[in-house]
């Protein structure tokens, strides 16, 4: 039998890192952003540095984002507060969202506010899980 047209793939070529993106290694989540809110705005535009460079190297006041300490995803209640927020620059929000950053070390003693809000709405471990972004698994004995 002979062919009377050429094959045609119907899927492109894998390519470099495709595996890593289909496990979801690599790939930033994707969520649906809701604008700050004044308050959240202002307390940012005051602040004169990135909360996890402690200097302002990250690129200047004009670069901070209001970042939510815990997900709003977790809780809905509080989340409009200017305490649910912390002075993030793009690079370092987009590394804390994407679960590659622990802001544990910034944190203390300049937000200790924040971070008693964020525990006061989601509790000591889910809190603390999300900032530090470190997922403990109970060890066998």
């Amino acid at each position: 039998m002979k062919r009377s047209a050429p094959l045609r793939r119907k899927t492109p070529l894998a390519q470099p890192g495709d595996r890593q993106r289909a496990n979801g290694i690599g790939t930033p989540r994707r969520r649906a952003v809701s604008p700050a809110t004044p308050a959240q705005r202002a307390k940012v535009k005051a602040s004169d540095r990135c909360a996890a460079e402690g200097s302002a190297g990250c690129g200047g006041p004009l670069a901070l984002q209001p970042a939510h300490l815990i997900d709003r995803s977790l809780t809905t209640v509080g989340q409009d507060d200017p305490r649910a927020v912390v002075p993030l620059c793009a690079r370092h929000h987009r590394m804390y969202d994407d679960e590659r950053l622990d802001l544990s070390p910034y944190l203390e003693p300049m937000y200790r506010e924040e971070i008693a809000f964020a525990v006061e709405r989601v509790g000591l471990f889910p809190a603390l899980r999300r900032i530090t972004n470190l997922h403990w698994r109970p060890v066998d004995v």
